[in-house]
C-alpha cells in the first residue's frame, strides 16, 4: 500500500511538473513583448489567425455579450471599423460564450468587424483577460504595445493609434483640418458648408467631384486669421466667433474678401456665440471673461451664475420661444429664460459641443455622438450614426443633416435616416454608420 501510495505521489508531482513547463513554454502576453499568435473561428465558421494581419495595428478586444461596459463600447468599435478599417484591424474575441448568443449581439448592434469565438477562454488565459472588456493594441510588427482595462472609445483608439504607430491615423489630416489641427463646428450657407477649425474657415460645396475628406474640396475663406471657433448667421450677415473677437460680414460662403469687420469684443478669445433670428439678441462667451450680451452694436458683461472658469459654452438661441437660451457644455445642457442671467441644468448628462434647431427638433452633438430632443432639451436621446465625439451639427436645404467630428470628418444624414461618411472623392460615400 505505501509503494501503491508513493508511486502515485510521484505521478501527481509529475503530471503537476509537466503541466506548469507546458505552461511556461506557451507564450503569455505581456507588453513590449511579441503577441500570442492564435487561430479562432468567426461566426461563419472562417478560421482567423492573428499573424494574419501583419502589417497593420490590431485593436483586441475581449468582451462578452453580458457585460454592460461591452454594449457600450461596441458601436464606437464598429463606428472606428468603418471609418479606418484600410489602416487598422478591429478583433473581437468573445469570451466564453456559444455562436447563438454571439450572433445576436452581432445583429442587434450591426457589427461588421470580425467576431471570433474564444469557446472554451485558452486565447483569453494567454492574453490574462480577467475583468471584460479588456484591449490590446498591437503593432504592425506583431508586438503588444498596450493593455487597457475597460471600455474604450473611438478618440482612445485615436490616441492608442499614434502612441503604438509613432503619427496620427489620419495621416496628414481630413478636409481642411491639418493634422494637429482641430474642427469647432459647421454651418450650411447658400447652398454649401462652411467649416469653422482652428487653421480658419473653409467653405466646400457637397456635390462636388471629391469628397468632403479631400482638402481639394475646400476653399480657405480670407479675412479672418487665427482659429474660429463658433459661426452664427441672422437678418442676412455671417457672424464668426474666434481667438480675437466677434467678426460679421454679409451672408455666404463666396462673399468677396476683406468684407469681414470688428463686431465686438476684439483681442479677446470667443468661444461661444449665438444671436436671435432677428439679430436683435445675441449672447458670447469669453472663457475667465463671463458671458456677454448684444445690446445694440455693443457687448456688455451679463451678471450670469456661471462659472466663468468654464470652457467653451455651444450657445443657442430657441427659435421657437423668444428669450430663451441654450448652453451646452462639458456636464451637459443649461437653459436660461431671463437673458442669460440665471441658468439650471436640463438635458443630457454629457458632454455637449453644439447645438442645432431643425423645425421642431433639437439637435446635440456630443462626446456619445448625436442626440435629439422634441422638446428643447429638457428631454434627449440618441439620433443614431457614428459612436464619436461630434463638434458640430446643422442642417441642409434638403433636410439632410450634417455633423462634424474633432478631426475634421464629416457624416451626413439623408432624410431616410440613412447615414454616410463624407469621404475622398465619393462626395459621401456610404459609412455604415446604421440608423
Amino acid at each position: 500500500m505505501k509503494a501503491r501510495l508513493a508511486a502515485l505521489a510521484v505521478l501527481v508531482v509529475f503530471t503537476a511538473a509537466a503541466w506548469h513547463y507546458a505552461a511556461g513554454i506557451q507564450q503569455v502576453a505581456a507588453v513590449g513583448a511579441p503577441a500570442p499568435d492564435f487561430t479562432l473561428e468567426t461566426l461563419d465558421g472562417e478560421a482567423v489567425r492573428l499573424s494574419d494581419f501583419r502589417g497593420r495595428p490590431v485593436v483586441l478586444n475581449f468582451w462578452a455579450t453580458w457585460c454592460p461596459p461591452c454594449i457600450e463600447e461596441a458601436p464606437a468599435l464598429e463606428a472606428l471599423h468603418q471609418r479606418y478599417r484600410d489602416r487598422l484591424v478591429i478583433l473581437g474575441v468573445d469570451h466564453l460564450e456559444a455562436a447563438p448568443a454571439v450572433t445576436a449581439f452581432r445583429d442587434r448592434f450591426h457589427l461588421t468587424y470580425p467576431l471570433l469565438l474564444d469557446r472554451n477562454g485558452a486565447v483569453g488565459e494567454r492574453y490574462s483577460v480577467r475583468m471584460l472588456p479588456e484591449t490590446w493594441v498591437i503593432d504592425a510588427a506583431g508586438t503588444a504595445r498596450i493593455h487597457k482595462v475597460g471600455a474604450v472609445t473611438f478618440e482612445d483608439v485615436q490616441a492608442l493609434y499614434r502612441e503604438v504607430a509613432g503619427h496620427s491615423i489620419d495621416g496628414g489630416g481630413v478636409g481642411p483640418v491639418a493634422d494637429g489641427d482641430q474642427a469647432f463646428g459647421v454651418m450650411w450657407i447658400d447652398g454649401g458648408l462652411l467649416l469653422a477649425a482652428s487653421g480658419g474657415l473653409a467653405a466646400a460645396d457637397p456635390a462636388a467631384p471629391a469628397g468632403l475628406a479631400d482638402p481639394a474640396a475646400w476653399n480657405s475663406q480670407p479675412g479672418l486669421s487665427g482659429p474660429v471657433h463658433a459661426l452664427a448667421a441672422a437678418a442676412g450677415a455671417l457672424w464668426a466667433a474666434g481667438a480675437d473677437g466677434i467678426w460679421i460680414r454679409p451672408a455666404g460662403h463666396d462673399a468677396a474678401p476683406g468684407t469681414w469687420r470688428p463686431a465686438g469684443l476684439q483681442d479677446q478669445p470667443v468661444l461661444g456665440l449665438a444671436l436671435a433670428p432677428d439679430a436683435g439678441e445675441g449672447l458670447a462667451w469669453v472663457p475667465g471673461g463671463g458671458l456677454y450680451r448684444l445690446d445694440g452694436d455693443a457687448w456688455v458683461p451679463v451678471p450670469a451664475d456661471l462659472d466663468p472658469d468654464l470652457g467653451s459654452l455651444a450657445l443657442a438661441a430657441d427659435p421657437r420661444e423668444p428669450g430663451r437660451w441654450l448652453a451646452g457644455f462639458a456636464a451637459g445642457l443649461l437653459e436660461s429664460r431671463d437673458g442669460g442671467v440665471s441658468w439650471r441644468l436640463i438635458g443630457p448628462e454629457r458632454a455637449v459641443f453644439d447645438l442645432h434647431f431643425a423645425g421642431d427638433i433639437l439637435y446635440l452633438a456630443t462626446d456619445r455622438g448625436l442626440w435629439s430632443s422634441r422638446d428643447g432639451g429638457i428631454t434627449a436621446e440618441p439620433a443614431g450614426g457614428p459612436l464619436r465625439a461630434l463638434v458640430g451639427v446643422t442642417s441642409g436645404e434638403a433636410g439632410e443633416l450634417w455633423v462634424l467630428a474633432p478631426n475634421g470628418d464629416l457624416y451626413r444624414r439623408d432624410p431616410d435616416g440613412s447615414w454616410a461618411w463624407a469621404a475622398p472623392g465619393a462626395g459621401g460615400e456610404p459609412g455604415g454608420t446604421g440608423r
